[in-house]
């Protein structure tokens, strides 16, 4: 099963659980299939734009909700959701924007966050179906999203190829609308060169003719 898995979390929140969730993911799903941190980016690159080219390349992101997540702050004291720059807010943002399938994770008695509760930017998360890890049911409660998991894979899977098959008959039916009107402007070249009593015209036609018929072998050939 391909597609890639996004693991979005805030260190220090409910930790213990996201480690013990990404170790049941790594039963299931080869390490190529998950990401889960973002500790490796160079000196001197754009981090917004990392975070979104790796987001980019995931299929579906697991927001990780402890009883911490909503109300995290930082050193200065300000709510780290309220903060642009900060990495659970872009990463989460970035998955909305470019409509990746979205899964919060709630760990414990952690609660869906209300629109109200969250910025402009996030307040989308909270339409997003969400899941429970409880400490008592953790190894059926992760089964479950799993499941869930394996299966928005198949769907988001069969979406691509129908997409990919879509833009192929798409580029196939321009080809062969290019080649029709090609066909139909020789046509009609040829019918005035016909029509002509200029023999200068119909010598022409003819010389133009011969040079497209050898281009259109060669690339033919060249093709084989």
């Amino acid at each position: 099963m391909t597609g890639k898995i996004f693991i979005n979390y805030r260190r220090g929140d409910d930790a213990g659980h996201t480690g013990r969730l990404f170790d049941r993911l790594q039963d299931v799903f080869p390490p190529e299939q998950l990401f889960l941190d973002v500790d490796n980016i160079a000196p001197g690159l754009d981090f917004v734009r990392v975070l979104n080219e790796r987001v980019a390349d995931c299929d579906i992101v697991l927001a990780v909700i402890g009883k911490g997540w909503l109300d995290s702050r930082d050193a200065a004291g300000n709510r780290r959701l309220e903060d642009p720059d900060d990495f659970v807010r872009i990463e989460i943002t970035s998955a909305l924007n470019q409509g990746k399938r979205v899964i919060p994770v709630l760990v414990g008695e952690a609660q869906m966050p209300r629109p109200e509760d969250l910025p402009e930017a996030l307040q989308p998360l909270t339409r997003r179906n969400a899941v429970r890890l409880t400490h008592e049911r953790f190894r059926a409660d992760t089964q479950g999203l799993i499941k869930a998991i394996q299966q928005g894979l198949v769907e988001i899977d069969a979406r691509h190829k129908a997409e990919a098959e879509t833009a192929r008959r798409a580029q196939e039916e321009e080809q062969r609308q290019r080649q029709q009107a090609e066909a139909a402007r020789r046509a009609e070249a040829c019918r005035l060169a016909l029509a002509s009593d200029d023999t200068g015209v119909l010598h022409s036609f003819i010389t133009g003719f011969a040079i497209s018929r050898q281009e259109s072998l060669g690339s033919w050939f060249g093709g084989r």
